[in-house]
């Protein structure tokens, strides 16, 4: 079972290997993001290897012991596996080594959905989905020149925010004008994915008779699982969901942090 995700991470990162990752810029822990790109596995410390050579090791464990197993593969699998990789001189018995081995496999496995993901056209919410995958992840904050802007401001939703704007000062004597709110984001399945639900705040300034508006939307990133299984049900790699979701929360290997994506637009009366 396995073996089948694999395969579709192997395809997914070959499509993706050909894209350019551009120079990521940190500021006061919000990092400065353009690229859609899914990030390499990271070293843990405190077991001495990668995240993806400890999937490496699970998934042999799994396919030597698949005839002690049920198909699922899940928590209680995950706690044997520990037992081995004790036995086995992997790890030393400590609560420590243990749950960094089992975050480890977690954060593997959904990278591997991850890239599943973006290879089916879901590209922010996969990469947004993969950032959550480290342990204190910064926060992201996007640019009106980046695509992730350029993606919201075509989205339909954000033309009806204009549009509401747009009726809020027709009529007026105003030259400035500040408004608030919330969005769903429905039509488009990445945006579902990646936000779904933002609040936005919008400060306006006019000059003739249009309007130049920047809209600065917030999010805080939480990983929806039922979301994902709806639109990848077709895709081997919702195994992963079907088998760790609940748990990868449980245990911190998916991690929240804030979002912020700032978007500029003109609208004439």
């Amino acid at each position: 079972m396995l073996k089948k995700i694999l395969a579709v991470s192997m395809a997914a990162t070959t499509i993706i290997s050909g894209m350019s990752v551009p120079a990521m810029a940190a500021e006061s822990n919000q990092t400065m993001v353009t690229s859609q790109e899914i990030t390499d596995v990271s070293y843990i410390p405190e077991i001495g290897m990668t995240d993806e050579k400890a999937l490496e090791l699970y998934e042999t464990y799994t396919t030597t012991h698949s005839s002690d197993m049920t198909d699922a593969l899940n928590e209680r699998t995950l706690e044997e596996f520990a037992d081995y990789a004790v036995d086995n001189g992997v790890i030393d018995d400590t609560p420590v080594q243990r749950a960094a081995i089992t975050k480890a496999i977690v954060r593997a496995e959904f990278k591997t959905f991850a890239t599943a993901g973006s290879a089916v056209g879901y590209k922010t919410a996969a990469k947004l989905l993969d950032h959550s995958l480290q342990d204190n992840p910064s926060d992201y904050s996007f640019s009106s020149s980046s695509s992730e802007a350029s993606q919201i401001k075509n989205a339909s939703e954000f033309k009806s925010i204009l549009s509401n704007f747009k009726k809020s000062v027709k009529g007026k004597e105003l030259t400035s004008k500040r408004m608030s709110g919330s969005v769903a984001f429905t039509d488009d399945t990445d945006l579902y994915l990646a936000y779904h639900n933002m609040d936005y705040s919008i400060y306006g300034k006019k000059s003739g008779n249009t309007w130049t508006l920047t809209v600065t939307l917030t999010d805080t990133y939480d990983f929806d699982a039922q979301a994902w299984k709806n639109k990848m049900s077709r895709n081997p790699a919702v195994t992963v969901i079907n088998n760790y979701a609940a748990y990868a929360q449980s245990i911190g290997a998916i991690v929240p942090y804030d979002i912020t994506v700032k978007v500029t637009a003109k609208v004439t009366e």
